[in-house]
């Protein structure tokens, strides 16, 4: 009998070790949401770093416009890039806690070392620090507060926003101007020298002097406005590039004149007969854009090939 009573006893104390360690972690993964997890004012942030495997990206925002740290350079950053990673931050939403146990991290991918760590900064004085780790599903992430151990489910698909080169925050846009407002441009490039105008909606060209227009091509040339009115870069120069091209001899200019008397210019560095990268420029940013061949030639229309073909009737 005695041995009967010791193992209920021990039963019992088993059964409520069970129901002990169960009750924890049920209360660790119970499905309490929290909202904006990262308790920061995202008007407020003016910096953002993000930290992986020794490396560091810098974003800083000035006068409303975000620009990527190169060294010493501020490079213009893709604001639609910057806003969704505000939009993250500042709406971060986060559920179960997974583990409170630091040798965990790792697995989680929330360790300082292979998880992005995310720093947000209102001039010298941190908000906020959060490491974005592996994806748990395809609707959830793990995250967890730097200087906390606890290890958060939260929703969204983050880490593919933050897996990318420092360059991949740069803006690419070079001209984003609305088609609808251009009243002419003009284009030099090798033996090319012409302009095409617009009187009310039909384009016409004109070649040096200047003195005699001919009749467009009208679908061709508002692909051709298409093109260079929402042109965007491929990459942009490195220092390897360098030897590759020089402003000092400019091979092709396209200015563009809109209808309230503001102009744009395209400068585009000189460049082989079959070459496939283009180094081109706009005055109002310090960056060295490549455009890849495909492209171009879409912004490098010869003028008869613009020139309406008379149909015979």
């Amino acid at each position: 009998m005695k041995k009967q009573y010791i193992s209920i006893i021990i039963l019992v104390l088993l059964i409520a070790l069970y129901f002990l360690v169960e009750h924890r972690e049920s209360s660790m993964t119970a499905p309490k949401s929290v909202e904006n997890f990262l308790g920061v004012d995202t008007s407020e942030v003016d910096k953002i770093t993000i930290g992986r495997l020794g490396g560091a990206t810098i974003l800083t925002r000035a006068s409303g416009n975000w620009y990527l740290m190169e060294g010493e350079e501020h490079r213009t950053a893709d604001p639609n890039a910057a806003q969704q990673l505000i939009d993250i931050l500042g709406d971060m939403k986060v559920g179960n806690v997974i583990s409170d146990n630091p040798a965990n991290q790792i697995k989680f991918q929330v360790d300082t070392l292979t998880g992005f760590t995310v720093s947000l900064y209102s001039g010298d004085n941190l908000l906020s620090a959060v490491v974005i780790g592996k994806m748990a599903d395809y609707m959830h992430t793990y995250v967890r507060l730097r200087d906390e151990s606890k290890v958060y489910i939260a929703d969204g698909m983050m880490s593919q926003l933050f897996n990318r080169a420092p360059s991949d925050w740069r803006n690419k846009t070079i001209f984003d101007v609305p088609t609808t407002q251009v009243y002419s441009v003009a284009f030099k490039f090798g033996d090319e020298h012409y302009q095409i105008i617009r009187t009310d909606t039909v384009w016409s060209l004109s070649e040096p002097p200047f003195n005699e227009t001919f009749n467009a091509d009208q679908d061709s040339v508002r692909m051709l406005l298409s093109a260079l009115c929402a042109l965007k870069a491929g990459g942009f120069a490195t220092a390897y590039d360098t030897t590759e091209y020089s402003f000092e001899n400019i091979g092709y200019t396209a200015t563009v004149t809109m209808l309230d008397g503001s102009t744009r210019l395209l400068e585009a560095a000189e460049a082989e007969e079959d070459a496939n990268r283009h180094f081109v420029r706009i005055p109002e940013d310090n960056s060295v854009f490549i455009i890849f061949d495909s492209p171009w030639q879409k912004i490098a229309k010869n003028f008869h090939n613009l020139i309406l073909i008379e149909k015979n009737s």
